[in-house]
């Protein structure tokens, strides 16, 4: 059943697991299409696979997958809040649709697959493999979503053997807060290359996509 939309186009969160969106596309492969269904934490840009805290709010469309009972329930029981944008605006969901667009521009359209198999393989080749730990985010200070995440919990841990503990946190973090007001609007750049790059990107060839 239908949920009312929670979110209201504000993506920002306050830290890892507040607010996760989602979505799924169709990638053609020589055996028809493979069905991806993505989960996005708004605060890291991340596609992580783990358990949700409770309270946490699920945002999507109103997909048949996700107005299903069988959907409702499994939020219900997980203690998850299910938040979604109205019919037919994209808007509503911008941050699911720019990562399809980040994903189709970056591999999609660079390869076709013969199998259903080896689509799979890739697809988790990019996400787990490059677009979590080291794909440059402009909204995130130029730095990975696993880079970012693991920056944030290290101000944590270290907030918390200081007078004030965690209401210093935010202050004290040397990474920037998401803006969800300049997503898809900036270009981020990055270097793909084998081994790792300092910050600056010192190897490899720059490119610079648009969401």
């Amino acid at each position: 059943m239908p949920a009312p939309d929670l979110v209201q186009r504000d993506f920002a969160a306050s830290g890892p697991d507040h607010l996760w969106v989602a979505d799924m596309t169709y990638v053609p492969t020589g055996e028809g299409w493979l069905y991806l269904a993505t989960v996005l934490d708004t605060f890291t840009m991340a596609g992580w696979n783990r358990r949700p805290a409770t309270g946490l709010v699920h945002h999507s469309d109103r997909g048949a997958q996700y107005t299903s009972l069988a959907f409702s329930r499994r939020c219900r029981d997980a203690g998850i809040a299910p938040s979604m944008g109205t019919v037919g605006d994209a808007y509503d969901n911008a941050m699911a649709e720019a990562f399809f667009a980040t994903l189709e521009t970056e591999l999609l359209m660079r390869q076709t697959f013969a199998t259903r198999s080896a689509a799979r393989l890739t697809l988790f080749a990019y996400i787990e493999g490059f677009y979590n730990p080291r794909r440059r985010h402009s909204a995130l200070g130029y730095l990975s979503p696993a880079e970012f995440e693991r920056r944030w919990w290290a101000v944590q841990r270290h907030s918390r053997t200081r007078p004030g503990g965690a209401s210093q946190t935010r202050s004290r973090l040397e990474c920037p807060r998401i803006d969800s007001s300049t997503w898809g609007r900036h270009p981020a750049t990055f270097r793909p290359q084998e081994g790792d790059a300092d910050a600056r990107g010192t190897r490899g060839e720059e490119r610079t996509l648009r969401r």
